[in-house]
């Protein structure tokens, strides 16, 4: 809708350079006025200004005068309705899309909380998107709410600053299942650790630094992981001199190849069929396509790589497997079957 007022603005703009090029030449063929003075006279004529009229009008003249008088007068209607519409609607559609958001935003639950709509920021809500994943972004600069709005309209992007507990309880954070702080400040992101803690003590909390010595500050303030965009960037340029071809693998998996595969994990339900069997059993490449690429034993932080097949699964054990969204889907709906298929 919005791209139709656009237009219809610049329509009736075409419109009034129109009237005064056709104003201007009728006064010069008619009256034989220099172009200057012919102008000055379309343009008093048609803004209702009042002055006196440079020269006397012929006959022919002050009809032409009345004809552009009405033009004037139409310009402006039109004008002003067009205006009025781009404002009203540009109102309605700002409200129409907060009730909105305002209604996602009360059945969020089980989800993340993204502290900052910067370039990090706005690279995590791309990917939670694509993955389908319930998120919230908080962000404080109006401008980038709007921007970030304006490219993906279906996320809940709610302004606010972060670092005050009130806006993260906006954001549900009782609710969430975790919290990522993009800020470039360590000392934004450091409060917003300990206010996250301190709400949710149960939350899985990510965080942003800009310097080494931070990442202490934060693990200690509860940070379950951080990030250092400096020391990960100067990682993957080495990488790229020494392994370039294991970098391109890893960006077939993280959406920036020409095709994507998705490193995904998978928990096996309590009620599942494939409970007790050997992965062997399972045939999960089979009927899936995947590739099992390691699994993470109930209860432990040990990843079996490569496993056998003759290892068995049990309950909330999680596979970690290789394939293509659709096929990680079809997985999660074969390890949810309560009998085999």
């Amino acid at each position: 809708m919005r791209i139709t007022l656009h237009w219809k603005l610049f329509a009736a703009l075409i419109i009034v350079v129109a009237i005064f090029i056709t104003g201007t030449a009728g006064y010069v063929y008619i009256e034989g006025w220099s172009v200057f003075d012919s102008l000055y006279m379309t343009a008093i004529t048609l803004t209702s200004v009042g002055y006196q009229e440079v020269h006397p009008l012929s006959r022919a003249g002050r009809v032409f005068t009345i004809f552009l008088v009405i033009c004037g007068y139409g310009m402006l209607a039109v004008m002003i309705g067009l205006v009025s519409t781009f404002l009203i609607e540009a109102e309605f559609t700002e409200l129409r899309r907060f009730k909105k958001m305002k209604k996602r935003l009360q059945k969020l639950e089980n989800h993340y909380i993204i502290c900052g709509g910067g370039r990090i920021g706005e690279r995590v809500a791309e990917e939670f998107a694509r993955a389908k994943v319930p998120f919230a972004l908080i962000e404080k600069d109006e401008e980038r709410v709007n921007y970030l709005l304006e490219k993906y309209p279906g996320i809940i992007c709610i302004k606010g600053d972060a670092t005050e507990e009130g806006v993260l309880k906006k954001a549900k954070i009782e609710k969430a299942k975790g919290i990522l702080t993009t800020f470039p400040s360590d000392a934004d992101n450091l409060f917003v650790v300990i206010s996250a803690r301190a709400i949710n003590p149960m939350l899985r909390t990510i965080s942003r630094a800009a310097e080494e010595e931070t990442q202490r500050k934060l693990t200690t303030a509860g940070a379950d992981a951080v990030i250092l965009p400096n020391l990960t960037g100067a990682l993957r340029m080495a990488s790229l001199a020494i392994r370039p071809n294991v970098v391109s693998f890893l960006d077939v998996m993280c959406g920036t190849g020409e095709f994507t595969l998705n490193l995904e994990e998978v928990e096996i339900p309590p009620s599942s069929w494939l409970i007790g069997k050997t992965l062997g059993e399972a045939k999960i490449p089979n009927k899936t396509g995947l590739i099992v690429i390691a699994i993470k034993k109930r209860g432990t932080d040990i990843f079996k790589f490569n496993p056998l097949s003759t290892e068995k699964l049990d309950p909330r054990d999680i596979l970690i497997v290789l394939g293509s969204g659709e096929q990680i889907k079809k997985l999660k709906r074969y390890a949810r079957e309560k009998e085999a298929i």
